[in-house]
């Protein structure tokens, strides 16, 4: 046992090496940093159920090299580079739409965590069920809107949230089911493809209003995210329309936004694995994973990196695009 935690920690000498030798880093003591490293992986294993709803993968992978390569200590003219990264969303307010879907939950707490402040619309909000906890804690931070006393989002509704907390930098919507799980195993087909229809006309209903309010301060980002892929199983024709839709609206509206210095982007997420499998997931994986050319389902920090950067100044000259995190699907 003692021998294969030995060669563990030297792959994580060799790596640390190697960046040293490339200039990627600086010289330090190698074995100290990767006992150190290794450990805090550990525990991220160990604990991910304290975790969970609080951080994400991502935000681990770059807390745990910044805590080893720059500690805690405040050196006067040094930052972090997490805290650079951190600072690119700072106070920008962001509105998501049909936030309670597993992509939506997914999203909210990572922008959170880079201190956005959210406002966030959805069919129901049921507490830890549908939010995670982080977003909870932080309520100074977020502002919601449920369906059950506000009613479907509508352009009136729409207006109402932006008269209410101001000009808007980014709106997210997502097109997905929020309830994939209870629509195809405990209700009628009819009614799941009902779903996806429903998120599609209230994409189209809003459009006018986005393009209004959003063109009027000359700036902001437009996020789509198409049903994914999972919700092909609740109802596959309305899925490819939607998709489709969804791909048609995002061109549309770049046309119309493009002028006024608005970027409008959309995802398009395949079979993505969550931390906690969804029944359809762990029912379905080996049958899609034989038609993923890459042969394994994404993960939710595929979804987050990408929105994250195309929400960023990073992408301040792209608009119109249509990414596909799909494993090679068509």
């Amino acid at each position: 046992m003692l021998k294969r935690e030995s060669n563990r920690i030297l792959e994580f000498e060799l790596v640390l090496q190697e960046c040293v030798e490339s200039g990627q880093l600086r010289e330090s003591n190698n074995l100290i940093a990767s006992n150190l490293i290794k450990s805090m992986l550990e525990a991220w294993v160990a604990k991910q159920w304290n975790l969970r709803g609080h951080v994400i993968p991502l935000e681990m992978e770059r807390s745990i090299p910044d805590l080893v390569f720059h500690g805690l200590i405040n050196r006067k003219g040094s930052k972090s580079r997490y805290l650079e990264d951190m600072e690119s969303l700072e106070g920008k307010l962001i509105l998501v739409i049909n936030g309670g879907t597993v992509l939506g939950n997914a999203i909210s707490s990572f922008l959170i965590s880079k201190g956005a402040r959210l406002t966030i619309y959805a069919d129901g909000i049921k507490g830890e069920v549908e939010f995670p906890v982080s977003i909870k804690e932080r309520s100074e931070k977020v502002r919601f809107y449920s369906a059950k006393e506000y009613g479907q989002m509508t352009p009136h509704l729409f207006k109402q949230i932006f008269d209410d907390i101001g000009p808007i930098d980014i709106v997210i919507q997502d097109l997905g089911i929020s309830d994939i799980e209870t629509t195809t195993f405990h209700r009628n087909m009819t009614l799941a493809g009902q779903g996806l229809v429903a998120n599609f006309s209230c994409a189209q209903d809003l459009a006018s209003s986005l393009e209004t309010e959003m063109t009027k301060r000359g700036s902001g980002r437009v996020l789509y995210l198409a049903p994914w892929a999972w919700d092909r199983y609740a109802d596959l024709l309305q899925y490819e329309i939607v998709k489709a839709g969804t791909i048609a609206l995002t061109k549309t509206l770049t046309k119309r936004t493009a002028a006024s210095m608005v970027n409008v982007n959309c995802i398009v997420p395949g079979y993505i694995g969550g931390i906690e499998p969804l029944r359809i997931e762990r029912e379905k994986t080996s049958e899609v994973i034989d038609h993923i050319p890459m042969g394994c389902l994404g993960e939710l920090p595929d979804i987050v990196k990408t929105a994250y950067f195309l929400i960023s100044g990073d992408s301040k000259y792209l608009t119109g695009q249509v990414l596909e995190l799909a494993g090679g699907i068509d």
